[in-house]
């Protein structure tokens, strides 16, 4: 069967993480992938799931290496590691240049070189126990894991929208999680994905192609349209997610958004996204179509699909539960 994650927010109780993670795991779901935003971090909430499932493989979707060292994200991960048995993802990115520096109050400073010496350290020290290590952005001087002499592995996964970000991925990570991705901009990442590979002598077809997608489930459908739209706007407001909407095709939507934020019309983001884009970006509607959307994705390279939930108003946490217990990887293969 065809590999399918389950991504979902922080922004609910702890014990409800835990119900949705467990309702995934009994769906056949391969790994649950818990956000890390505004709200609480996903570490602890990793930890809390571990305790309460047994096999589906536990992944920060993602964690900003501007937020934590190298070391603690290296002592972070054994201890998940050893927690879950063995189940646990690393997922890192860079992060968003204004959230870092008004948000954490670091300097937004070569974010690719950053990730590049963050993946050498990690995976050194996972790997050895130790690390002395001389970066450009990053330098770790003779630090060692005590209590660990041989550290269990993690494969590292790196949130990209494309270029140097993707390249890094493909040189030295064992995956990537894309957001706001359509197939046309999944082909495009691929590429970036492969020249970082074949520069560092890596097969690309070595690195995994996860991809987030937005998913709102309901039994109101035009709750679900209008939560879907919300999502998309939301991303789409950000330089990030714009350059990749360019990149899946999206120009003309992406300029009608610039235009609104210059206007000081953000409320009206959601208006503006086409149908166009919700077809290709999110899942919305019965199951056979987000069927059809995901084959799209597959088709374009992803191989691992992850239903990302978002809450859908009124009652959000019982839409993000119900999504969980009625989907099953079976049903979007």
């Amino acid at each position: 069967m065809p590999r399918t994650g389950f991504a979902f927010p922080t922004g609910t109780a702890a014990a409800h993480v835990v119900e949705v993670a467990k309702a995934a795991e009994a769906q056949g779901f391969e790994s649950f992938w818990l956000t890390e935003g505004g709200g609480k971090d996903s570490i602890s909430q990793l930890a809390f799931v571990a305790a309460h499932t047994d096999r589906i493989k536990l992944g920060t979707g993602i964690i900003t290496i501007f937020s934590r060292t190298p070391v603690m994200i290296a002592q972070t991960t054994l201890g998940l590691n050893e927690l879950s048995s063995g189940r646990f993802l690393l997922g890192l990115g860079s992060g968003h240049e204004a959230s870092v520096e008004r948000g954490q109050g670091q300097r937004y400073v070569k974010p690719s070189t950053r990730m590049a010496d963050y993946i050498r350290i990690i995976k050194s020290l996972l790997r050895e126990g130790h690390v002395s290590y001389q970066g450009e952005a990053v330098s770790v001087e003779d630090f060692r894991l005590i209590g660990a002499e041989t550290p269990a592995e993690a494969p590292v996964y790196v949130a990209t929208l494309g270029g140097p970000l993707a390249r890094v991925a493909g040189a030295l990570a064992d995956g990537v999680l894309p957001l706001m991705a359509g197939p046309e901009g999944i082909l495009r990442l691929r590429e970036h994905i492969a020249e970082g590979a074949r520069a560092a002598g890596r097969d690309p077809a070595a690195v995994d192609v996860a991809c987030f997608i937005i998913a709102c489930a309901s039994d109101d459908a035009s709750a679900a349209e209008a939560e879907a739209r919300r999502q998309v706007a939301r991303y789409g407001s950000l330089p990030f997610y714009q350059r990749m909407l360019r990149l899946s095709g999206f120009e003309a939507e992406v300029d009608r958004f610039v235009e609104a934020q210059a206007a000081g019309d953000q409320n009206r983001l959601p208006d503006l996204v086409s149908d166009r884009m919700l077809e290709a970006l999110t899942l919305t509607g019965p199951v056979s179509s987000w069927r059809e959307t995901i084959s799209r994705f597959r088709d374009a390279g992803v191989t691992l699909p992850i239903v990302y939930a978002a809450p859908v108003r009124p009652d959000g946490d019982a839409s993000l539960l119900q999504a969980a217990r009625t989907l099953s990887p079976e049903d979007l293969a």
